[in-house]
C-alpha cells in the first residue's frame, strides 16, 4: 500500500512559512526599531537646572530630569551632537565652561572652564573633532579637543564676540562682534580669521544664523532692533529689516520656507519669509522668548518662554499658539529630536 505524504508536505511548507516569516521579522526589526524613535521636545531650564520633556503627541511634560546646571542658547540649530554626548556651555559666577552632557539619563560629563563670560554657542566642527565657543569676556573663542576634554587653542576676536554658527559645509563659522559692531568670518580648517564686515554704527550685532543652503546670515541686531541679511561668500549686507524689540535668535521651518525671530523685549516671534526676506505676521508668546524648535513634519512650532515658566506652542502653519505648557523656572535651551532614545 501507497503511504499518504501529503500531512508530512503540509506540515514542511508550514515549518518553511514560519521559517520566512522569522526572517523577514529578523530583518525588519532595526527597520521597526528605528522607525519607533520617538521625538520630544527637550526643554532647559535654567532657573531649576532641569529639562522638562515633552510629548507632542499629548503636549504635556512626560518627565523632568534633574542637570544640575543652568542651559540657555541651545537649539536645534546648532551642531551641538556628536553621536553620543551634547555639547553646550553655561556661565556661572561670571565664568564660562564647556558643558558635555549625556543624554541617556542626562548628567554632566564634564565641565571645561574657558574664561570670562558670557557666553553664548557651542558648536562642533572638524566631524566634531573639535568644540567651539565663544568668551566674550575675554574676546576670543575657545578651541575643544572632544576627545581630550580640553581646550587646545584660542582664536582671537573683535570686541565682545557673541554667538557662533557654522556654514552647511563646515568650513567657515561666523560670530557677530557686538561692541564694534562688526560680523567676523572664521576659516574652520586653519582656526583663523577670513573676513570680516562693518554693520551700522550703534546696531550692536549680538545673535545670528547661517541660512540651511549657507547662502545668506541672518544677523539679529539689539539695538537697531533688527535682522541684517549678509552674504555669506562676499560678506555684504544685501537687505535690513525692522523687527520687534531686542531681536535674538532664530529657527527655520523644516521645508525652509520661513524662519522664526524671538524677539526677547516684546514678547513675540517673527515670522520672516526666507525668500522674500519679509516678516509675514508676528506673534504674541509670552514674556521673554528665546529658543525655538519643530516638529520634523513642520506641524508644530516651540517656543522656551523663559519669563512665563512655560513652553508655547504654535500652530506652524498658520502661525498661531495653540497652547502653553508649565515646565520649569526660567526656560530657555529647547530640542525637538528623537536622538535620545525616546
Amino acid at each position: 500500500m501507497r503511504k499518504n505524504t501529503r500531512p508530512n508536505r503540509i506540515l514542511l511548507a508550514a515549518l518553511s512559512l514560519l521559517f520566512a516569516a522569522t526572517l523577514l521579522a529578523a530583518a525588519q526589526a532595526p527597520a521597526a526599531a528605528a522607525a519607533g524613535k520617538k521625538e520630544l521636545v527637550y526643554v532647559f531650564n535654567r532657573g531649576t537646572k532641569d529639562v522638562s520633556v515633552i510629548d507632542p503627541a499629548t503636549q504635556k511634560v512626560v518627565r523632568t530630569h534633574p542637570l544640575g546646571v543652568s542651559i540657555r542658547w541651545l537649539s536645534n540649530e546648532q551642531n551641538y551632537w556628536d553621536g553620543r554626548r551634547i555639547w553646550t556651555y553655561t556661565v556661572e559666577k561670571g565664568i564660562s565652561s564647556a558643558v558635555v552632557i549625556d543624554p541617556r539619563k542626562f548628567q554632566v560629563v564634564k565641565k571645561i572652564p574657558l574664561g570670562k563670560g558670557p557666553s553664548h554657542s557651542a558648536v562642533l566642527v572638524r566631524n566634531n573633532r573639535y568644540a567651539l565657543v565663544n568668551v566674550a569676556g575675554e574676546d576670543h573663542i575657545a578651541v575643544i579637543d572632544t576627545r581630550k576634554l580640553e581646550v587646545v587653542q584660542r582664536i582671537p576676536t573683535g570686541a565682545f564676540p557673541c554667538d557662533l554658527d557654522t556654514t552647511p559645509d563646515g568650513n567657515f563659522v561666523f560670530t557677530p562682534e557686538r561692541n564694534q559692531d562688526t560680523v567676523a568670518r572664521i576659516d574652520v580648517r586653519t582656526f583663523h580669521l577670513a573676513g570680516r564686515l562693518n554693520l551700522e554704527k550703534g546696531s550692536w550685532p549680538h545673535m545670528l544664523r547661517i541660512a540651511p543652503d549657507g547662502r545668506r546670515v541672518w544677523v539679529r541686531n539689539a539695538k537697531a532692533h533688527s535682522n541684517a541679511f549678509i552674504d555669506a561668500e562676499n560678506m555684504r549686507v544685501q537687505k535690513t529689516i525692522r523687527l520687534g524689540e531686542v531681536p535674538v535668535t532664530n529657527t527655520f521651518t523644516p521645508d525652509g520656507r520661513y524662519s522664526y525671530v524671538t524677539n526677547l523685549k516684546d514678547g513675540s516671534v517673527s515670522v520672516v519669509d526666507a525668500k522674500t526676506l519679509e516678516e509675514v505676521t508676528r506673534v504674541k508668546v509670552g514674556q521673554a522668548p528665546e529658543n525655538v524648535g519643530f516638529t520634523s513634519d513642520g506641524r508644530f512650532a516651540y517656543v522656551s518662554v523663559g519669563g512665563q515658566d512655560a513652553v508655547a506652542v504654535l500652530d506652524a502653519k498658520a502661525h498661531k499658539v495653540i497652547l502653553h505648557i508649565p515646565v520649569g523656572k526660567a526656560p530657555s535651551g529647547l530640542l525637538v529630536t528623537d536622538r535620545f532614545g525616546g
